[in-house]
């Protein structure tokens, strides 16, 4: 496969920035940059131009920097809602992709989203919130957060039968005040626990003096007898 010089007129990836002079294949260059007019052969007369494309191409990355840092204030913190039919399992009737993602930011916002921006990986089966990061040029990024509910029938009785399985607030608390109490009769315990040891301690302190007494008593006792 043969290969050709070109003179890039624009940024093209890992291929080659503007006012870069690169070998390229025949057919990458004949079927995709001159057609596009992101290149051209690199002849004498084009490679005159190469500091004049430089500047423009440097003019351009700073505005389109510019461009993508508003675009990530915009997006970050954005909120997305989807209100899909679901099974009464939960499970959605389909799915949320990255392309109903950026269509959906493009409306909101009044700006074209790419679809590949979009790092959702597996599309949304199942109602949730999800973080959704968006990758834009320039090294940007920002974070948007995409809520999607059931709807219908199906997700009416999903939604029933986990408010049944939840327990009601009063009996939340109940609980609480049950647990509660618990503690307080435990530590109550330990309490008349303590005290009594304690009060056995004292007991034993004020035999101890008597029952020396009583020794010295029976010592003397002996010693009048001898």
């Amino acid at each position: 496969m043969g290969k050709t010089k070109v003179l890039f007129l624009e940024d093209v990836g890992r291929h080659g920035r503007a006012g870069e002079v690169r070998e390229v294949a025949n057919g990458y260059a004949r079927n995709y940059l001159l057609p596009r007019s992101m290149a051209v052969p690199a002849t004498n007369d084009q490679l005159q131009r190469i500091e004049k494309i430089r500047k423009a191409a440097e003019g351009r990355r700073v505005r389109e920097q510019q461009d993508m840092q508003s675009l990530a204030e915009l997006l970050e913190g954005t909120r997305v809602e989807f209100s899909m039919r679901a099974s009464s399992s939960g499970r959605l009737f389909g799915s949320v992709t990255n392309i109903h993602i950026a269509d959906k930011l493009s409306e909101m916002l009044g700006v074209e989203i790419d679809r590949r921006t979009i790092s959702l990986g597996d599309p949304i089966r199942e109602p949730g919130s999800f973080d959704i990061e968006i990758r834009l040029p320039q090294q940007m990024s920002a974070t948007v957060t995409v809520v999607v509910e059931g709807a219908g029938p199906g997700a009416a009785k999903a939604a029933a039968a986990i408010d049944e399985e939840s327990p009601t607030i009063d009996e939340a608390i109940a609980q609480v005040e049950e647990e509660e109490a618990a503690l307080a009769d435990i530590e109550a315990e330990s309490a008349d626990e303590t005290a009594s040891s304690e009060a056995d301690e004292a007991d034993a302190v004020d035999e101890a003096p008597t029952e020396a007494v009583q020794a010295d008593d029976e010592d003397e006792a002996e010693t009048g007898k001898e």
